[in-house]
């Protein structure tokens, strides 16, 4: 009965939808690592929530800031054809003090 469950479509999104949210909020590194590493271990997500993930990654400066996050991210990107997610961009300070 379990594998039935398991492997039911409805099962396997909610699955994937509920790493995702864990992935997205998680407070640090090791707890974002270890989601992604069980989204990967759960079999292949649904398409729609990968790209879900690719779009809401680049608002949390967490996970754009962590090179480990990245490169297991990008890597799942890219087993399923999609594009990698850009890390984020240094800010630079802006000195409006120009001296006359």
């Amino acid at each position: 009965m379990f594998r039935v469950l398991a492997s039911h479509p409805k099962t396997k999104f909610n699955r994937a939808n509920a790493l995702i949210h864990q992935v997205l909020y998680a407070g640090d590194e090791p707890k974002a690592l270890h989601f992604l590493s069980l989204l990967r271990r759960a079999g292949k997500p649904p398409q729609d929530i990968l790209e879900k993930l690719r779009e809401n990654v680049r608002d949390r400066e967490l996970l754009t800031s962590s090179t480990k996050i990245l490169n297991q991210l990008n890597q799942l990107l890219a087993e399923y054809g999609l594009a990698a997610v850009e890390p984020a961009a240094a800010e630079m300070e802006f000195d409006d003090d120009i001296p006359f």
